[in-house]
């Protein structure tokens, strides 16, 4: 048992585990055990990242391929594997999509710190990626922070001081992949196809496809156009982050100043409703009572859960603090494990 713990943090962590690039590990600070962290890489930096984490990792270091990682790591022993997928073929990696969420989801639930190398250009179709906890897409000199659950640096960009990296491209990309999300999240809100999009903006399925993926340059009549159809402000679209209505606001071991929660003094403090526990079943769905504001809390009291407002999907579990925004009629936690889970719900 921890000697001490912090409220909001979690029990003190003895280790020190890092992404072996000092400015990363900065911005996200120690690696909590049970993440997963993918790295979208390009093939001239691979060699140099694999270096990098098994050199930073501050734990037993064991690497390979699907075959070598346990179906069920140890839940005491911290240890850092590193899973290489950039020469799995894509079709294979289709193919192996469940057999890798089941994996990930076990690294989750278990003491290990799992590192995914993944072709760059794989990121977009990786259907398990949703259950990660850490992706990061890396190239000379750069690594962009997409998603990092509990921490306040999405989209960061980080310059590793190794090669010539384009920052003004990079930053370009970024914003390609904002829209993108924005122009995704609102169609699927809608209930429309991508042909239904394409119809109506006057352009083809695949490419609404790419525009989501952030894969084709749009000019700014397009983009406008695309927002009037859909009925959005352009520049909500653009935000893109501002779109994402699930939010891991705290995971426990995570240093409370890296979270976006807002605190509030007591001179601040307004009533909030009270907690409301509800206990889910293994394979049950809960949906969430919302108040008429659409804003809803959970505190994940036990269980590894998926949290779902479409089109996200996130992966939670004992101590998480999870944030939805809209959640009125369409978010809902599914009890992914074997036991009996937990959840308390405020709104």
């Amino acid at each position: 048992m921890a000697d001490w713990m912090e409220l909001g943090s979690g029990p003190a962590r003895s280790e020190q585990i890092g992404c072996g690039i000092a400015e990363l590990d900065h911005l996200l600070g120690p690696l909590v055990r049970g993440e997963n962290v993918v790295w979208g890489v390009t093939p001239g930096c691979r060699d140099d990242l694999v270096g990098r984490v098994m050199s930073g990792a501050g734990a037993p270091v064991l690497s390979g391929g699907l075959d070598e990682l346990p179906a069920a790591p140890s839940a005491e022993t911290t240890v850092v594997w590193v899973v290489d997928l950039t020469q799995v073929e894509p079709s294979e990696l289709l193919r192996s999509s469940a057999r890798i969420g089941k994996a990930v989801r076990a690294v989750f639930g278990s003491a290990a710190i799992c590192h995914w190398l993944l072709d760059r250009d794989q990121l977009d179709n990786a259907e398990w990626l949703w259950s990660v906890q850490c992706v990061l897409a890396v190239d000379a000199g750069e690594v962009i922070v997409h998603r990092a659950d509990g921490r306040r640096v999405a989209d960061s960009v980080i310059q590793t001081g190794r090669g010539a990296g384009n920052g003004a491209s990079r930053r370009a990309s970024i914003r390609a992949g904002n829209l993108g999300r924005g122009i995704r999240t609102a169609r699927v809100e809608l209930g429309w196809s991508q042909a239904e999009l394409g119809r109506r903006v006057g352009v083809s399925a695949s490419a609404i496809s790419q525009m989501e993926r952030g894969r084709l340059g749009l000019s700014l009549e397009t983009a406008i156009e695309v927002a009037d159809r859909l009925g959005v402000d352009f520049d909500e679209l653009l935000r893109g982050p501002g779109t994402d209505h699930i939010v891991v606001e705290e995971r426990p071991g995570i240093a409370s100043d890296r979270s976006p929660v807002r605190r509030e003094s007591s001179a601040d403090a307004v009533p909030r409703s009270p907690l409301r526990s509800t206990l889910v079943v293994p394979g049950g769905t809960l949906i969430p009572p919302v108040s008429a504001s659409g804003r809803l809390t959970l505190l994940v009291g036990g269980g590894l859960l998926c949290v779902e407002r479409a089109p996200q999907r996130t992966l939670v579990r004992a101590g998480d603090i999870v944030g939805i925004d809209r959640a009125l009629g369409c978010a809902a936690v599914t009890n992914l494990g074997t036991e009996p889970a937990v959840v308390f719900t405020a709104w």
